[in-house]
């Protein structure tokens, strides 16, 4: 029981578990409850990424040129 030491005293391996179960089972109902609104969101933010990614490239070469 040495890591007990450096381990705080009052979380336990369980108590961790829980909050991550709770916080997954959390995201998931979230999801399952609107999917086209979370689908249509990363769509977008997906397109709205490489837009701005394929402009700076585009701005990129342009200044190389002129």
């Amino acid at each position: 029981m040495s890591y007990s030491l450096w381990k705080p005293t009052n979380i336990t391996n369980n108590d961790v578990y829980d909050v991550s179960n709770l916080l997954i089972n959390i995201l998931f109902t979230s999801i399952s409850k609107v999917p086209q609104l979370v689908l249509i969101l990363s769509i977008l933010s997906i397109v709205l990424i490489a837009t701005g990614i394929y402009l700076l490239e585009i701005e990129k070469f342009g200044n190389k040129d002129g």
